[in-house]
């Protein structure tokens, strides 16, 4: 796969408080990316950088082995649903701001229809397209955006939160959308997310932000295993009050337990289970506070 973005030395402050420094990574044609951290760790931030909205204190982007302010073809070949702003316009219905976002790329409703009808099914959207968009709920918004988004067929799509607000079937769907993008059509897909179920079923690199530092950028597979995929879970209860901990190792869970039925707490459930995609991300929090 060819390079898309290249970062090097990256780095954004705002006066004396750094947001993050020194990034460095790259993004591939056909990946899904996503970007990794807490809140206030630069997610959005770093987003809004790769887009061109907010300028770097420090460093380098290229995009296709251009400089991102002198490639002309940058925001012909980008497109971008962003958690943070206004991505449709409430007083149009959800058809006219289809038809706008369509018009900004130099395509027709006419052309398009087909695609337009196909993406409104997917997402259950045909009874409300005519309506005004300000009648619509947050779940529904954020679907019109990604159909609004994926109107203008850009080869790198950027959506922050792409699920947030959606129910569980719609959920499902925009995930189905989004890996049908990347390994059907080659799109390059740049996310952030805090869903589990996303990172899981979607993530190929992942680019994880912490304390204002890069702590990983790789295969999202290879950053699951360098941490051990097990976690020991201990229940125990003492005055009606029930008690739950987790280890990393049976040794400290064993430990941990003989100091607690020494101080007369009563066994529950002493058992392995399989860390989450949470757990891991606490974890790597924790350690590096």
């Amino acid at each position: 796969m060819s390079e898309i973005f290249l970062c090097e030395n990256l780095s954004k402050t705002y006066g004396k408080h750094v947001i993050f420094e020194n990034l460095n990574f790259s993004i591939r044609q056909g990946e899904i990316f996503v970007v990794l951290g807490k809140n206030g760790a630069g997610k959005s931030t770093l987003i809004k950088i790769l887009l061109g909205m907010i300028k770097a204190s420090s460093g380098a982007i290229s995009y296709r082995g251009e400089k991102v302010k002198t490639n002309e073809n940058f925001y012909r070949n980008v497109s971008a649903v962003l958690e943070s702003v206004e991505n449709v316009y409430p007083f149009l219905s959800g058809w006219e701001n289809i038809r706008y976002f369509l018009s900004m790329s130099g395509k027709t409703i006419q052309n398009e229809k087909e695609r337009m009808n196909e993406l409104i099914e997917r997402f259950n959207m045909k009874e409300a397209i005519h309506k005004p968009v300000g009648t619509y709920s947050r779940g529904m918004q954020q679907k019109l955006a990604i159909i609004c988004c994926l109107a203008r067929n850009t080869e790198t799509i950027f959506l922050d939160e792409p699920t947030l607000g959606l129910d569980f079937e719609a959920n499902q769907e925009m995930m189905n959308i989004i890996s049908d993008l990347a390994k059907k059509e080659k799109k390059t897909i740049i996310l952030t997310s805090h869903q589990a179920d996303v990172l899981d079923n979607l993530s190929d690199t992942v680019l994880l932000l912490n304390n204002h530092k890069q702590l990983y950028c790789g295969k999202y597979k290879e950053f699951i295993k360098q941490y051990k995929p097990q976690s020991f879970e201990l229940q125990t209860v003492q005055n009606n009050i029930v008690q739950k901990k987790t280890f990393p190792t049976s040794e400290s869970a064993s430990e941990e337990l003989s100091k607690l039925l020494h101080a007369g707490h009563t066994l529950l459930e002493f058992h392995e289970r399989e860390k989450t995609i949470e757990d891991i991300l606490l974890e790597v929090y924790s350690e590096n506070n």
